[in-house]
């Protein structure tokens, strides 16, 4: 099936334009959400096809809208390596669907809606993501101008303070590396980590704590207001050699026992946090390496050569 074009008036057209990007395998379902929009919507039902049409419209304002409701296959991971950090992505499925959806395309999503749902909460939904996709398109723009920056740097020094601030660093680094998704995934855990376990000493049990308490971004807020750690800033230096790009990361904590987090254990397995090292280390790079107190990690991910021994 081809994108299929279907044209209706915008009101904000000159000042604002954005395309509704549909996806779904039920072309019946695809044609219902788009008469629903009040702006110019293309319709997939090819997941290959809709990365491609979002490519060829970079420069453009998208919103993306994925209805998964019976959907099966592959090629969800590749279409939100295309969309992540810049086209505000709407998914539709099913509340038995979501915990089995790539991380990544999760991490993308403006917002998840659990079907069912009436026709005016799904509008009402992607309305605000078309908003959003206006209101970011000058950062955008911007943003992919440090990118083309990034690509002929050899060397950079970055700092950061807060979790947003590290997320955001996190996904930009990550262009750098010859798998952005797994970069993207390691660095995120590994930054996070400099900010609430390095700058802001929260401790892996007083984490859980919070975690189960609901209390946790409090905390980080409260801490990052409080003069014992207003002042701390961790920092991240990018290297691309020859065989391939390092990071490290640097935080102002006092370190911790990190070997005990780089191995499964037993003892944490109930916990809903502390895998984040562990996770970056077997699944995102090719070598991951703390110093010995711990407030300093460097990665290291291979392009044309094997991995260098960090240790």
């Amino acid at each position: 099936m081809n994108a299929e074009t279907s044209l209706k008036p915008d009101a904000d057209a000159k000042s604002a334009p954005v395309q509704i990007v549909v996806f779904s395998a039920d072309a019946g379902h695809a044609r219902a959400i788009a008469r629903e929009q009040d702006g110019a919507c293309a319709i997939f039902d090819d997941l290959a096809k809709t990365a491609q049409h979002l490519m060829d419209i970079e420069d453009e304002r998208a919103v993306l809208v994925v209805d998964l409701l019976g959907f099966s296959g592959d090629g969800l991971e590749e279409l939100a390596e295309s969309v992540a950090g810049h086209v505000p992505t709407v998914l539709i499925c099913e509340a038995a669907q979501e915990p089995h959806l790539p991380e990544i395309l999760l991490d993308a999503a403006f917002f998840v809606i659990h079907a069912p749902s009436s026709k005016g909460t799904v509008k009402c939904i992607i309305e605000a993501a078309r908003k959003k996709a206006a209101q970011t398109r000058a950062a955008g723009a911007h943003y992919l101008k440090l990118l083309e920056t990034l690509k002929t740097a050899e060397t950079g020094k970055f700092v950061f303070r807060t979790i947003q601030e590290a997320e955001t660093l996190a996904r930009f680094l990550a262009y750098a590396f010859p798998d952005r998704a797994a970069a993207a995934k390691g660095l995120t855990e590994l930054m996070r980590n400099a900010v609430e376990h390095g700058n802001l000493e929260i401790g892996f049990k007083e984490k859980a704590r919070l975690i189960e308490d609901g209390m946790l971004e409090a905390e980080i807020d409260r801490r990052l207001a409080d003069d014992a750690y207003q002042g701390r800033a961790a920092e991240a230096v990018l290297a691309k050699k020859p065989e391939g790009v390092y990071v490290v990361i640097t935080d102002k904590g006092p370190g911790f026992a990190w070997s005990d987090f780089t191995k499964f254990s037993p003892d944490r397995a109930a916990y809903k946090n502390g895998r984040g090292i562990q996770l970056a280390r077997l699944t995102c790079f090719d070598k991951l390496a703390y110093n010995e107190a711990g407030n300093q990690v460097t990665v290291f991910a291979a392009t044309n050569h094997g991995p260098k021994d960090l240790t």
